[in-house]
């Protein structure tokens, strides 16, 4: 945004990042000659001919608290460069906040890279480590602030959501201080919807949170009567182990009121935790192994894309005589070498058809 004769700001700060921005879009070199809190005298092109008329003044209002431009000459008559003074680190890390934010293991380098392709400037490799730094201290303080506001989060999650489960744990460190441990968040609309309209299957899987605070998101997913993904419950746990999956299965067994899983048909990968979390929590519910990770595994052992459609159609198939058909069109693919010594994970393919 180009500056303007008349423009308020709340502060020089804000007034700066204006200018800054203004800079980089354009190329201008511009410096501050004055810069104080009372007062802000800017020009371009220092110590260079011809001189650029460029000259902005801004100082206080009497009247209001309010930083204004007082005096303005917005012509330039220079070129443009790509090294702006006005650039400086925290600049930086605050455009390259959201960035760092899902990506902070980002390097310095391609940093660098991507800035100069981005905005046709030039910055040091110091300057972008001081960025890095800036930036990720921003977050760190920003989601300390987050993760304090949970218990808020639980309670307008129950208040807008009545009947909803939401249960938080925290460790108590020797200093008082109390440390995330696991979040289990269930709406009472979703788990009504599922327990009226879905089939009696659910998948339960793990996956990892990349960002600056690391962990672990536990979901459960039901099927509607579409065939489409239904999201049941969700979970944030530090870590993904057999205590975590206990504690995840008692809260969404309680909730959608099927005790040790009578007709309850469970889906999952091979967590050897989880299996024995189901063991223990959930004895009645049947419990198959997801094929896209059998097929994961199937593929470290049977390279090819040959074994892929037949390993499909054993899995898709309605019959026992066409399961038994792909099993076999595996079997002759392999020439009879490495299926033998590997008939665990064929029976456990035969498995899903029990």
């Amino acid at each position: 945004m180009a500056p303007v004769l008349g423009m308020k700001f709340t502060n020089p700060t804000e007034l700066k990042q204006c200018l800054t921005n203004y800079a980089v879009k354009h190329g201008y070199d511009l410096w501050y000659e004055k810069n104080d809190k009372n007062r802000l005298l800017v020009k371009c092109c220092k110590d260079k001919e011809p001189s650029c008329p460029f000259r902005l003044w801004d100082s206080w209002m009497q009247e209001e608290r309010t930083f204004q431009i007082k005096s303005l000459k917005s012509s330039h008559n220079c070129g443009r460069v790509f090294k702006i003074g006005l650039v400086n680190y925290k600049w930086i890390g605050k455009q390259y906040f959201n960035v760092l934010l899902e990506n902070p293991r980002l390097s310095l380098r391609k940093m660098k890279a991507q800035i100069s392709s981005t905005y046709n400037i030039i910055v040091s490799i110091g300057q972008c480590r001081n960025a890095k730094k800036f930036a990720l201290s921003e977050i760190e303080g920003t989601l300390k602030e987050h993760y304090s506001r949970l218990w808020d989060y639980g309670i307008e999650i129950k208040r807008a959501n009545p009947g909803s489960t939401v249960s938080m744990h925290v460790d108590h460190t020797l200093d008082g201080s109390l440390i995330f441990e696991r979040l289990y968040v269930c709406f009472k609309g979703v788990r009504d919807g599922w327990v009226e309209g879905c089939r009696q299957i659910i998948g339960i899987d793990g996956c990892f949170l990349k960002g600056i605070c690391k962990g672990e998101l536990l979901a459960a997913v039901g099927r509607d009567a579409n065939n489409s993904m239904f999201p049941l419950a969700w979970a944030v746990v530090t870590v993904e182990n057999k205590d975590t999956w206990k504690w995840f299965l008692d809260l969404l067994m309680d909730d959608i009121d099927r005790g040790s899983g009578n007709g309850l048909t469970l889906i999952s990968d091979g967590h050897k935790g989880l299996i024995e979390a189901i063991k223990e929590r959930v004895p009645h519910a049947e419990h198959r192994l997801c094929a896209r990770h059998i097929l994961a595994n199937f593929n470290t052992r049977f390279k090819g894309e040959h074994f892929i459609k037949p390993f499909w159609r054993a899995v898709k198939a309605t019959t026992k005589q066409r399961h038994e058909a792909a099993m076999q069109e595996i079997k002759e693919l392999d020439r009879g070498h490495l299926i033998i010594s590997w008939r665990g994970t064929l029976n456990v393919i035969a498995g899903l058809f029990k």
